[in-house]
């Protein structure tokens, strides 16, 4: 069996153990035996294209039409957002 590319578990652990108990997290964050490769490909980019991807969606659902940028510049920041990440 395949390991997936992104390990949703470990997402959502981290960052619930971040927002419950952040001084019980930095003990877990020290002893962590990933690499900064993996860390960041694991954890930071997926997040990151979360938040990016959260914002297009909201400014296209709730900003009026008039005022609404265009799919392309969406596309674009969303690019930038992830890639200001790394």
């Amino acid at each position: 069996m395949t390991k997936p590319a992104i390990d949703t578990s470990f997402i959502i652990a981290r960052v619930k153990l971040m927002l419950t108990k952040p001084t019980e997290c930095w003990p877990t964050i020290a002893a962590e035996t990933r690499t900064s490769k993996e860390l960041v490909t694991s954890l930071v980019l997926p997040l990151s294209a979360m938040g990016a991807l959260s914002a297009f969606l909201a400014v296209q659902v709730y900003v009026p039409s008039i005022f609404r940028p265009s799919i392309l510049w969406g596309v674009i920041n969303v690019g930038w957002t992830v890639a200001a990440t790394v």
